[in-house]
This record gives C-alpha cells, sequence and structure tokens, in this order.
C-alpha cells in the first residue's frame, strides 16, 4: 500500500519511465525532406516555366528571323534575277553594238574599195577624154588643111558642074551633101543629091535623091574610093541624074 500510495503521489508522468520514439525524429526528417522537396519542385517548375518562356521567345525570335531572312532571301533572288536580266541585256546590246560595228566596217571596205575603183574609172576617163580631145584636134587641124585644100577645087567643082556641097552632121558623124542644079532642061532649078559620109576612111552613100539604085551607086562609090578622084564621081552621078531628068519629065 505504501508503494502505491508513493506512486500516486509522483503522478503519470513519474510513474513509467520515458521512451524515446523513432516516430517523431522520423516525422522530423519527413517534415524538412517535404520542405526541401517542395522547394526543389517549386524551383524546378519555375525553372521549366522560365526555359518555356525563354524557349518560346526563342522560337518566336526564329520565326522572326526565319520570317526576315525569307523576305531578304526573297529580296536578294530579285536582285539576283534583276543583275542576271541586266547583264542578258548588256550582252545583247554588245552583241548588238558588236554587229553593227562590223556591218560598218564592212560598208568602210566595200565604200573604200568602191571609191578606188571611182578613182580608176575617173582617171581612166579623163585619160580617155585627153586622148579623145588629141585626136579631135588632130582631126580639126587636118580638116582646116584638107578645107584650105578643098576650097578652090569646090569651087571649081560648083562652077564648072552647077552644084552646092553642104556640110551636114549626122548622129555626131560629118557629111557632105553635093546639091546638083540644071540638071533637068525644063526645070533647070530642081534639085538632085546626095549625101556622103566622110567619117570613115571609105568613102559611103548615105542616101539621094532621086534614088540611085544600089548597082550603079556601088560602082561609082567603089571608083572613088580606089582613085580618090572626087571629080569623075561626081561627073558620073552627074549624068545619071541626067538621064533620070531626060526619062522622068
Amino acid at each position: 500500500m505504501s508503494i502505491a500510495m508513493e506512486t500516486k503521489g509522483l503522478g503519470v508522468s513519474h510513474a513509467l519511465p520515458m521512451v524515446e520514439s523513432p516516430f517523431a525524429e522520423l516525422k522530423a526528417k519527413m517534415a524538412k525532406f517535404t520542405l526541401r522537396f517542395d522547394a526543389f519542385v517549386a524551383s524546378g517548375r519555375e525553372k521549366i516555366l522560365r526555359e518555356r518562356t525563354e524557349f518560346a521567345k526563342g522560337i518566336a525570335e526564329d520565326r522572326e528571323t526565319h520570317k526576315n531572312r525569307t523576305k531578304q532571301l526573297e529580296h536578294y533572288k530579285t536582285k539576283q534575277e534583276e543583275a542576271h536580266s541586266a547583264i542578258e541585256k548588256e550582252r545583247l546590246e554588245k552583241a548588238e553594238v558588236e554587229s553593227s560595228i562590223a556591218q560598218f566596217s564592212t560598208k568602210e571596205r566595200s565604200m573604200r574599195d568602191s571609191l578606188t575603183l571611182f578613182q580608176r574609172q575617173i582617171a581612166d576617163t579623163e585619160s580617155a577624154i585627153s586622148k579623145r580631145r588629141a585626136i579631135l584636134a588632130a582631126e580639126r587641124e587636118r580638116l582646116a588643111k584638107q578645107k584650105n585644100k578643098d576650097e578652090p577645087e569646090v569651087a571649081f567643082f560648083e562652077e564648072q558642074l552647077g552644084l552646092r556641097i553642104d556640110r551636114l552632121t549626122r548622129r555626131g558623124e560629118d557629111h557632105i551633101r553635093i546639091v546638083f542644079n540644071a540638071v533637068n532642061e525644063r526645070d533647070p532649078e530642081r534639085e538632085y543629091w546626095v549625101l556622103l559620109d566622110l567619117s570613115k576612111q571609105d568613102y559611103e552613100v548615105s542616101d539621094s535623091h532621086p534614088n540611085i539604085p544600089p548597082q550603079d551607086m556601088d560602082r561609082y562609090v567603089a571608083l572613088l574610093n580606089e582613085t580618090r578622084n572626087l571629080r569623075m564621081f561626081l561627073v558620073k552621078v552627074r549624068g545619071w541624074f541626067k538621064r533620070y531628068a531626060a526619062a522622068n519629065p
């Protein structure tokens, strides 16, 4: 009984010996772990959110960069096409200019050759003109001398044979028309004539009135060229005209 009372008087806390509980320590550790885990999770979540934000920002920046670079690429492509177009245009213009230069060079050579040919032709023409002038001067001199010789003989023929000599030019060639008068006794004023060509070495009769038949005229002209006796030729022609006038009153 005394023992019980003593025990009762000490209280409950002194009734049993104190025993340390591992649960309290574990609970404390769990609480600390929970705090550290929550802090870790919060830190991780914050990091993830920050990285996500930064990633989204980077994606947006990359998209903007890609957009800008795409625009720059299109711009550079346009510039490249313009440059290619300008180069092609310059190439075509260069080819056109080179073609024009080649054509002008060809024309220049052709004109130079033509000029050389014209100069040679002019020189030849001038030489031919000089020769022709010399020939004409010699011919004028010869005709002047022949005129001086022929004038007395012509005057004799006109007086003795009753004729007139007219100098004519046909197509640039010298002719004389010998006109006979007093052939027709019934009509002394009627004229009979022959046209004598003097442009060649041998005499030729171009025409006559009335027309002397070729067989007679050829014989008279052949005798004239053989003998160079103009008086004999005129006598024979006058005789033919007289016979014609008598037969054709």
